[in-house]
């Protein structure tokens, strides 16, 4: 249980379980997930950050004028992290950055790494938030 208004951290284990190398790319000054959080109904909750839905840059909703102007940064820089056979990644997020949850009730935190048929999805993870 979170009191409301508090900031909720999660801290990210990515283990490689493989018996080889694995590589993967992270961006310096943020993260390399994709954090959704859902309420009690599973309504995605509003991303605060400009040009983002669900966690991820939304492509289709970005306004490129904002883009252009400077107002918003697409660009990166990117590092490569491998990861040898048994050994993890350890990283904490601060899930009360990208959205709001100063409301009591119930939320679902999911974190992903990568897209499509490649993706690595967290189980969900179940918050309260209390007055």
């Amino acid at each position: 249980e979170v009191k409301a208004g508090a900031s909720v951290w999660i801290n990210v284990i990515l283990t490689n379980r493989s018996n080889r190398d694995c590589l993967f790319e992270k961006e310096v000054n943020q993260g390399m997930y994709a954090v959704e959080v859902t309420d009690d109904r599973g309504k995605p909750l509003p991303d605060k950050r400009v040009g983002y839905r669900h966690g991820r840059i939304d492509w289709a909703h970005l306004d490129l004028k904002l883009v252009e102007s400077g107002g918003i940064s697409i660009r990166g820089n990117l590092v490569w992290i491998t990861l040898k056979p048994g050994e993890a990644w350890r990283e904490w997020i601060d899930v009360t950055k990208p959205y709001d949850l100063s409301q009591p009730g119930s939320y679902t935190i999911v974190v992903q790494l990568g897209a499509g048929d490649t993706a690595v999805i967290s189980s969900p993870l179940k918050i309260t938030v209390a007055k």
